[in-house]
This record gives C-alpha cells, sequence and structure tokens, in this order.
C-alpha cells in the first residue's frame, strides 16, 4: 500500500513540475516520450541508470532535468504505470543516461519503457506528426519503412504534413488490395462504426486522409496505447476499423 501511494505521489508531485515548468518556458519546452534503451545498471537498491537515445541536432535534454519512467504498455501491462523518477544523470554524445529511483520494486525497467521529459523542439508547425513524435509513436510502410523519424516535424509545414498523410493512406489501400488480391484468411465484415457492413479489405481500399486523420488523432489521444513503438500503419487501421473506429477520447 505505501509503495503505491508513494507512487501515485511522485507521479503527481512530477507533473505539477512539468506543468509549471512548462508554463514558465512558453513555446520553448514541451514534454516528450522516448523509449529506453536495453540497458538498466543498479547502482543501489532502489536506483536505476536507463538511458535513451536523441538524434543531434534538433533537439537536446538538459543535465539534471527531471524525468519519469513508465511501462510500455506492450511490453506486459494493459495499462501504463510509473516505475520510478529521477533525472538525466550524464550525456555521451547522442545517449542521455537518467537515473530512477524504482518505485515498483516488483517490476524493472525493459527496453522501450519510456522516459518522458521537457524538451525544446524547433518545429514551426506543430501538427498531427509533431503529435505523434511526441508520444514515440512512429509508423511504417506495409514493407516496414519508416515514413518520418524524430527530426521530421522540425521541417514539415501543413502542406507537407498533409502529402505525408496521403501516403499513410495510400499504403493502407494498397495493403488493402493486395490481400484482397491474395485472399488473406484475415478478410472479415466490419460491424458496426464507420466501416459497417463492408468487407474490410475492400473497406481499405476506399478510405481518405479526413478518416486517416481521425485515426492519427485517436492514436494521439490514447498514447498508453501506442507509445514506445512502431507500427505498420495498415495493420493499426485495419484493427480500428473492425473495432467500430473508435472516436476521440477527450
Amino acid at each position: 500500500m505505501y509503495i503505491a501511494q508513494n507512487i501515485v505521489m511522485k507521479k503527481y508531485t512530477l507533473t505539477l513540475y512539468f506543468l509549471l515548468q512548462t508554463l514558465i518556458s512558453v513555446a520553448q519546452k514541451e514534454l516528450f516520450a522516448f523509449p529506453i534503451e536495453n540497458y538498466a545498471l543498479a547502482i543501489n537498491d532502489s536506483i536505476i541508470l536507463v538511458k535513451i537515445q536523441l538524434p543531434t541536432g534538433i533537439a537536446s535534454i538538459s543535465k539534471g532535468q527531471l524525468a519519469q519512467l513508465e511501462a510500455n504498455v506492450q511490453n506486459d501491462y494493459s495499462d501504463s504505470i510509473v516505475l520510478g523518477s529521477g533525472s538525466c544523470n550524464m550525456i555521451l554524445r547522442d545517449y542521455y543516461y537518467f537515473a530512477i529511483q524504482i518505485g515498483n520494486r516488483l517490476r524493472k525497467p525493459k527496453k522501450n519503457d519510456l522516459i518522458t521529459t521537457l524538451v525544446t523542439y524547433p518545429a514551426n508547425y506543430k501538427g498531427l506528426i509533431y503529435q505523434l513524435i511526441k508520444q514515440s509513436i512512429y509508423l511504417d510502410h506495409v514493407t516496414g519503412i519508416p515514413f518520418y523519424n524524430f527530426n521530421t516535424a522540425a521541417s514539415l509545414s501543413m502542406l507537407s504534413e498533409n502529402s505525408l498523410l496521403d501516403s499513410l493512406k495510400q499504403d493502407i489501400q494498397y495493403t488493402g488490395k493486395k490481400l484482397q488480391e491474395n485472399k488473406d484468411e484475415q478478410d472479415q465484415l466490419i460491424k458496426g462504426g464507420d466501416f459497417n457492413g463492408k468487407k474490410l479489405f475492400a473497406a481499405m481500399q476506399e478510405i481518405n486522409t479526413t478518416q486517416v486523420k481521425r485515426f492519427v488523432n485517436y492514436m494521439i489521444s490514447q498514447p498508453t496505447v501506442y507509445s514506445g513503438n512502431h507500427w505498420k500503419i495498415a495493420e493499426i487501421f485495419a484493427t480500428w476499423m473492425v473495432r467500430n473506429t473508435p472516436a476521440i477520447n477527450k
């Protein structure tokens, strides 16, 4: 009980800190999530050193910057939990090391668990792709090639982002067409939502960019489900379709 209460207290204390910092540094720093590497060094019984890699030249994290470590739900949890909090202890080139005091002793950090901290990121247009990057949500082609990386949002405009979102649409349409041609057994009748009464693969070929934007907004509103991972856009969009296209959770 004490450990659980301690975790909750740390979470709200750190959240308050981040809120104050954001207000103080208006338009300069925002909360970003980063998956940790497959590295965890125990400093003592309660402090573990973890690290993230941050591409050089775009954003930066200050030494001593406070951070929170949360479980990636894809690792083994149905919901995100706070594992602990700490600060940036050391910087070596593009690697940032965080000393985290672990609150949940039953669960040690794992690869792709998420460090959340304040970051300065020079984006002129803070659209949907920027919001995905903030949550460490990365979308891939059906071939596994990423549509964007951490640095992409720094050079995006509304026009270029719309072009990128259109590429997402085309990848979903292409995948639906190939699956239908191959008579993939996953084809099914959709019951409910925007595509009610349609066969999945046929419906995938008819989607538009507006529907893709709706799905991206849904992902942004549900970061604990998607954060810290790469996803093939066609696969998770199809899952959203058969789950009755849930709307944004305000």
